[in-house]
């Protein structure tokens, strides 16, 4: 494989999972907040767990094949322009362990 392929599919992991992370933390807001309001069951916190956890298992342990479309299904937003910038320093520090 092509150093610049790596790279890219390197980054393309790092943008999944940092978009997971993001996912995984909005759910524990979530819950809390449900928590305050005295909500016994809500859906939502369960929701962004049950997507964040995806996201993130695949962004460490799946496909190069899956990890490139789901990371370009996952960008078509405009809010994904913060999650990359986000992900950059995920990918220099996974970059740097890599090359150990």
């Amino acid at each position: 494989m092509k150093h610049w392929k790596k790279d890219q599919v390197l980054y393309f992991r790092s943008y999944l999972l940092t978009l997971g992370v993001f996912f995984l933390t909005f759910s524990q807001w979530f819950a809390f907040k449900s928590y305050q309001r005295n909500e016994l069951f809500n859906i939502g916190p369960l929701l962004f767990l049950s997507i964040g956890g995806i996201v993130t298992y695949l962004g460490v342990c799946g496909s190069e094949k899956k990890v490139g479309g789901w990371a370009s299904s996952a960008s078509k937003h405009w809010a994904s322009v913060v999650i990359f910038a986000l992900a950059y320093p995920v990918y220099l520090v996974w970059k740097a362990h890599q090359n150990k």
